[in-house]
């Protein structure tokens, strides 16, 4: 494993969720992390209580709204005063309305969906190779299994989420000769408050009536993955999208179901 103390780990919707299970995941091998949230959205007494709880560094928290430009910059400017590089930008942040109806894909909401969700992932790169005169070593961005496969209400989020992976294969082509691993990482529905946000109170529910809880994926094992990524041993691995679903994608079906329906009671 490489040595993660030097430069900044910056993980925007850090404060909570898979965002913070994620910088966790770095600080506790000692990385010196940047979490980004909006005004209102994080208890910092809380998040710091966890960082300390885990024997780790205390973390930076700065409120930045990823969609605003000269939010993103000052964040910037406020890093170079403490690091000399970023060393991994983790895109966490999305935003998308709940899309039921045809009428609910209006352009209005596509735009707001990509200037949270698209957006800000490329402008934090150009920001940071220009204050910093390099690129983070280490690029991910948060993906979704809703691009092929169906989710309910999903349709704006899975629109971001393809155009984020489209862009990872392009841009770590053209920046093919820089020292940058840009991967994404895609994952099944993790039960987090932007999940229930999406879904309703009665998803998670439905869930554990027909998925057994040992294979539900939780924050950890995706900051597990992002970790990974990032530890030296998959440099090789660049404009990648990586699964983590502990194979459900694979057996969410019908005849899963009816395989296993003694098991599950139904």
């Amino acid at each position: 494993m490489r040595d993660l103390t030097k430069g900044a780990v910056l993980v925007t919707g850090g404060t909570k969720g898979i965002g913070l299970a994620t910088a966790l995941a770095f600080a506790r091998h000692g990385a010196r992390c940047v979490l980004t949230y909006r005004w209102g959205s994080a208890d910092e007494d809380d998040v710091r209580r966890a960082f300390t709880d885990s024997g780790a560094p205390e973390p930076l928290l700065v409120n930045a709204d990823v969609s605003q430009a000269e939010e993103t910059q000052a964040l910037l400017a406020e890093i170079a005063e403490r690091f000399d590089h970023v060393d991994t930008f983790v895109s966490n942040v999305a935003l998308a309305g709940r899309v039921q109806t045809l009428d609910d894909l209006s352009a209005r909401a596509l735009h707001r969906t990509f200037d949270y969700s698209v957006v800000p992932t490329i402008e934090y790169l150009q920001g940071i190779r220009e204050t910093f005169g390099r690129p983070p070593r280490y690029l991910i961005a948060l993906s979704s299994t809703g691009i092929d496969h169906f989710t309910p209400n999903y349709a704006l989020v899975a629109a971001s989420k393809a155009a984020l992976e489209a862009l990872c294969r392009y841009i770590s082509y053209q920046l093919k000769d820089e020292d940058i691993r840009f991967n994404t990482v895609r994952t099944v529905a993790v039960r987090t408050d932007s999940f229930r946000q999406v879904f309703g109170p009665d998803f998670e529910d439905t869930i554990l009536k027909y998925m057994p809880k040992e294979r539900l994926v939780d924050e950890a094992d995706v900051a597990n993955v992002i970790l990974g990524l990032c530890s030296g041993y998959f440099d090789g691995v660049k404009g990648q999208s990586i699964t983590v679903d502990k194979g459900a994608v694979f057996g969410d079906n019908v005849m899963r179901i009816y395989d296993e329906r003694e098991k599950l009671e139904l």
